[in-house]
């Protein structure tokens, strides 16, 4: 039996809104997008965070890391200390302004968020304040230093 929405079921549509095929998602479709950019990754000590960093450096990216954790305490990022900035920021304290005003990014991953769920019922006003403020007051700088970068968001199971 085939697994659903998988490339290869029925369902999975390769066609465009304008009747087009979609081009394939290759290796080298992504990569040459990024050779060179510049990218910011928040939350990258983090499980996905972690991973992305990787794969964007492989892939050519110019990356920097910000997560509350320090320095001489990464983990998941040790390895790749030496291809990348990182830069130690909570960013509940912190101004996004400072670090958006000192350089610009074309694409910024923000990953930054307490994913524990306990965490969120037992404090759930410090929950909003590190998952939601937190992102808004980064929209709200990006928006005012008028880059004009890319920003993704990604979720965390707290917010169930």
């Amino acid at each position: 039996m085939m697994a659903p929405f998988s490339p290869d079921s029925p369902q999975f549509d390769r066609t465009s809104s304008t009747g087009r095929q979609r081009p394939e998602a290759g290796r080298g479709a992504v990569s040459h997008r990024l050779v060179g950019k510049r990218v910011l990754v928040t939350g990258g000590e983090g499980f996905i965070g972690s991973h992305l960093a990787y794969r964007l450096v492989h892939l050519g990216a110019i990356v920097t890391v910000v997560d509350q954790v320090p320095a001489h305490a990464l983990q998941k990022l040790a390895p790749l200390r030496d291809r990348l900035e990182y830069l130690q920021l909570d960013l509940v304290e912190a101004d996004p302004d400072s670090l958006l005003g000192a350089q610009s990014f074309d694409t910024i991953f923000h990953f930054a968020a307490n994913a524990s769920v306990p965490g969120s019922v037992d404090a759930p006003w410090k929950d909003f304040e590190s998952n939601v403020t937190v992102t808004l007051r980064l929209m709200e700088s990006l928006r005012r230093s008028q880059q004009s970068s890319h920003l993704i968001l990604a979720s965390s199971a707290a917010v169930y």
